[in-house]
């Protein structure tokens, strides 16, 4: 249902020496502004102008609805303009006598390019991109990188939706996976807005536009394969499943605009938005993830609402990293020139920032950047708190102290607890046992790579039994 809130622009009309004269495009452009303010919006937005005035009735195209304007002038106005699609916007419209009638919505309008931007963008620091040739291999523990697969997601939706910043971030995620920490290129699936289509569809701000460039990483090869699409995201996670086993890892990064379902029964489902308006839901997601049989799952997520979809792909071998929470919006940089919180977390896997500064996430010494360190470190650093609220969710306690970039590679302990009634096994660099039963004819069989420590109270009751592993390296 829409719902307007009417101003008339005629009750300060008399400032500006207008009475109840017919109403300008420039004089209503001049107006507007002490509108906003008016209504609480002083500074930090953006505001458009659609052409002219309308002189007959016209559909305005926004996401996936439609908004009918008639012998008015139209305003959009962006809210936050560095927050990522969805977030608060509104439609203005003024009619020739001077009222206003405001729309809410979340969403641009589409061809935001070619409406007439009547405002200054707000002003950031302006940063430096990653130097993709000074990034060095961190420490390595000899695991078998033709174990570690990746997939990056960047939907773009459209070219004015489709900021440079999100091309940043998989270019950096992508030097970082190759560069950094061994993956080899064949290994990792991209999809990014249009995919390999030389049409513009990054928007460099300033009213300009580029086709995104499909070499991630500098060294002259195309890396972009797919365009952001539903059916490419299901065609990428059908090879996977038919290619990976459970000897493999699998890291998967998205980033760009995130949205909440509005209706009724979809008010606790968020999505990620892909290329050409297109959508997949957080249950969408995992079913693409759950088609897997891979050791671990290691997921890093950079869109609004990116917390909800978090929670919903959970499962016991998965490690979550979300910008946000649930109702929350992600955001650029400070600097604009990424997502705040991939801006971080690049810096804490690779060890140095764009300009040079270093980045130390190694906070217990081992020379290797656990996800949880990776983590912490980007939510301590993000300067958009409490805006945005990071959050994480791992599928077993230690599982992120455990895991890398390169999977489980990292020698941690795993305390196993409990009753052991039916045949069981235990895995692990170091495990430890406490307070462990294993009950009349059941197995505890226990993996290890390091140490097996039974720390105290671990009972063996008549018929049952208990054997240790060393697992290969």
């Amino acid at each position: 249902m829409k719902r307007f809130f009417v101003w008339v622009l005629m009750n300060i009309a008399g400032a500006y020496g207008l009475c109840h004269a017919q109403l300008t495009v420039q004089q209503v452009d001049s107006m507007i502004p002490g509108y906003l303010e008016d209504v609480g919006l002083r500074s930090g937005y953006c505001l458009y102008a659609y052409g002219n005035a309308i002189e007959k009735e016209v559909g305005i195209p926004v996401f996936n609805d439609t908004i009918f304007a008639q012998d008015v002038f139209v305003y959009f106005v962006d809210e936050h303009p560095w927050a990522n699609w969805s977030h608060a916007a509104r439609f203005l419209f003024v009619s020739e006598d001077g009222t206003i009638e405001e729309r809410k919505t979340v969403w641009p309008p589409d061809g935001l390019e070619k409406w007439r931007c009547l405002s200054d963008s707000p002003e950031v620091a302006g940063g430096s991109l990653y130097d993709f040739s000074k990034l060095r291999s961190r420490k390595a523990s000899g695991v078998d990188m033709s174990h570690c697969h990746a997939v990056i997601i960047s939907g773009g939706v459209e070219p004015s939706m489709n900021r440079a910043r999100y091309w940043n971030d998989c270019a950096a995620v992508y030097s970082v996976l190759v560069g950094v920490y061994g993956y080899a290129p064949e290994n990792i699936h991209v999809l990014v807005s249009d995919g390999t289509s030389s049409g513009k569809d990054r928007d460099l701000g300033g009213g300009r536009f580029d086709s995104s460039p499909l070499d991630l990483d500098g060294n002259g090869t195309p890396d972009i394969q797919y365009a952001a699409t539903k059916s490419n995201v299901t065609k990428v996670f059908d090879i996977l499943s038919r290619t990976l086993t459970e000897e493999d890892n699998l890291f998967m990064f998205v980033t760009d605009h995130g949205s909440i379902g509005t209706g009724l029964y979809e008010q606790n489902t968020q999505y990620i938005n892909l290329w050409n308006k297109e959508k997949m839901s957080d249950v969408e997601l995992k079913a693409e993830l759950d088609k897997l049989e891979v050791e671990f799952v290691n997921v890093l997520l950079a869109q609004c609402y990116s917390g909800g979809v978090a929670m919903d792909l959970r499962a016991e071998n998965r490690f979550i990293a979300a910008a946000c929470g649930p109702f929350e919006n992600s955001s650029a940089s400070i600097e604009g020139d990424y997502e705040e919180f991939v801006y971080h977390w690049v810096a804490a896997v690779s060890g140095n920032y764009p300009s040079g500064e270093s980045a130390d996430a190694d906070e217990n010494n081992d020379g290797y950047i656990s996800m949880n360190e990776a983590f912490l470190y980007a939510r301590e650093h993000d300067r958009r708190v409490p805006d945005e609220n990071p959050l994480r969710y791992e599928g077993y306690a230690g599982m992120g102290d455990a895991l890398s970039l390169r999977g489980l590679e990292i020698c941690t302990e795993r305390l196993f607890s409990g009753t052991v009634a039916s045949d069981e096994t235990v895995d692990g660099c170091i495990v430890r046992l406490r307070s462990c039963t294993v009950k009349n004819d059941a197995k505890l069989t226990v993996e290890y790579k390091e140490s097996v420590i039974i720390d105290r109270q671990f009972t063996m009751e008549a018929g049952a039994e208990f054997e240790t592993k060393v697992t290969e390296e």
